[in-house]
C-alpha cells in the first residue's frame, strides 16, 4: 500500500509543474534524463534538497511559508536545524515511530548527515505540529487541492475548539504540573480547576477524543500533539468565540466582586483622546508587550502550575452601537 505522504509529495510536484512537461521542468531544473517522470511516478523520490531546489526555481515563498509557520529563519536547505525546529520538544523515538522511520535515521537527519525524502518531511509537519495543510497552502496560494483527509481532520479540529470555547483552557488544564502528578485522571478535576459543569468538561473532552486532539495515554489524558500549536488550528471566529466566552466569565467575576478588587485580578481601563499618530504609538506599544509576555510564556510552558485569561482591546467607542440600556 503506497504511503499516503509519498502520495501528497508526488501529486504536489505534478501541482507544481502545472503546464509544463516533465522534461522541460527536468531540463529547468538541471537535469539531462527526465527526472520529474521518475518523482511522479513509483520509480523515485524527491528528496527535500530537490525540493528546496524546484521551490527556487519556480519561485514558490517556501523560506517565507517556514518563517511565517514554524519561525525558521536559517537556511531552507539545512535540514538538520528544520528538522529540529518542526521536531520541538517531540521525544526522538516517539516521532521516529510515529513517521514510520528508525531513531537513527531520524537521528542523521538532525545532525544534517542524510537528505530525506519530502514524503518523509512532510510527515514530520503533520505528525508533530498538524500544519501540513497551512503548509501547502501558504506554498501554493491555497491552489493545491489534493489534501481531503487532512482537511476533514483540520475541519473537526476547529469545530471541537468553536463548539466549546472553554476548549483552550481545558487543553491548559490537562498541561500543568497539578493534572501531570495525579496517579489517574479524574472525572471532574478539570471542571473544578476551570469553574466549568460536568458537562462542559465532558463534551470538551470528546470532541477532542474525536479530533484526534487528545488521547488515552493509560490512564490519563494526553495531547496527541504540542498544545503550542493550536494556534495553526484556530480559525478567527474560532478565537473571537472563545474571546467572548471568556470575557464574559470574567467580567461577571468582576461583577460579583462589587468594590473590591480579588487578589486574583489584575485590572483597569481608561477612556481617552488622543491623536491619530499616537494611537499608533500606543498599538506599537501594545505589541511590543505581547511580544514579552509571549516569551515569558513561552518559558514557563514547560513546568506551569497555573492557567491564565489575558486579554487586551483597543476600541474607538465610536464604532460601539448604541447601549440599549
Amino acid at each position: 500500500m503506497k504511503n499516503r505522504y509519498f502520495e501528497i509529495a508526488q501529486l504536489l510536484v505534478k501541482h507544481l509543474r502545472g503546464k509544463r512537461s516533465q522534461m522541460q521542468l527536468s531540463v529547468r531544473l538541471g537535469y539531462k534524463s527526465n527526472q520529474v517522470y521518475r518523482w511522479e511516478s513509483d520509480d523515485g523520490q524527491i528528496s527535500w534538497s530537490q525540493f528546496v531546489e524546484l521551490c527556487q526555481a519556480l519561485r514558490l515563498p517556501l523560506r517565507k511559508t517556514l518563517q511565517s509557520l514554524f519561525l525558521y529563519f536559517g537556511e531552507v536547505g539545512d535540514i538538520g536545524p528544520l528538522a529540529a525546529k518542526i521536531l520541538g520538544h517531540w521525544p526522538k523515538p516517539q516521532v521516529a515511530e510515529g513517521i514510520h522511520v528508525s531513531v537513527h535515521s531520524l537521528a542523521r537527519w538532525l545532525r544534517g548527515q542524510t537528505d530525506p525524502p519530502l514524503a518523509k518531511v512532510l510527515e514530520l509537519i503533520q505528525f508533530c505540529t498538524l500544519c501540513l495543510v497551512p503548509f501547502l497552502d501558504l506554498l501554493t496560494d491555497e491552489k493545491f487541492t489534493e489534501l481531503a483527509p487532512e482537511r476533514e481532520l483540520l475541519r473537526l479540529q476547529q469545530d471541537a475548539f468553536y463548539k466549546t470555547p472553554w476548549a483552550l483552557a481545558v487543553l491548559s488544564a490537562l498541561d500543568t504540573k497539578a493534572y501531570r502528578s495525579l496517579p489517574s485522571h479524574e472525572l471532574g478535576w478539570i471542571c473544578k480547576r476551570l469553574g466549568l459543569t460536568q458537562k462542559q468538561e465532558d463534551q470538551a473532552i470528546q470532541d477532542f477524543l474525536d479530533a484526534r486532539v487528545l488521547v488515552f495515554q493509560g490512564d490519563k489524558l494526553a495531547l496527541l500533539h504540542p498544545k503550542t500549536h493550536t494556534n495553526f488550528i484556530l480559525n478567527f471566529p474560532t478565537l473571537k468565540q472563545q474571546l467572548t466566552y471568556w470575557t464574559k466569565r470574567c467580567t461577571r467575576y468582576l461583577e460579583q466582586a462589587q468594590d473590591r478588587q480579588p487578589q486574583t485580578v489584575t485590572w483597569g481601563y481608561k477612556i481617552f483622546n488622543c491623536s491619530e499618530q499616537d494611537l499608533d504609538r500606543i498599538r506599537e506599544c501594545y505589541a511590543k508587550f505581547y511580544h514579552e509576555v509571549t516569551a515569558i510564556v513561552a518559558k514557563s510552558a514547560c513546568d506551569p502550575d497555573r492557567t491564565i485569561y489575558l486579554s487586551s482591546q483597543i476600541i474607538d467607542v465610536a464604532v460601539l452601537p448604541q447601549d440599549s440600556k
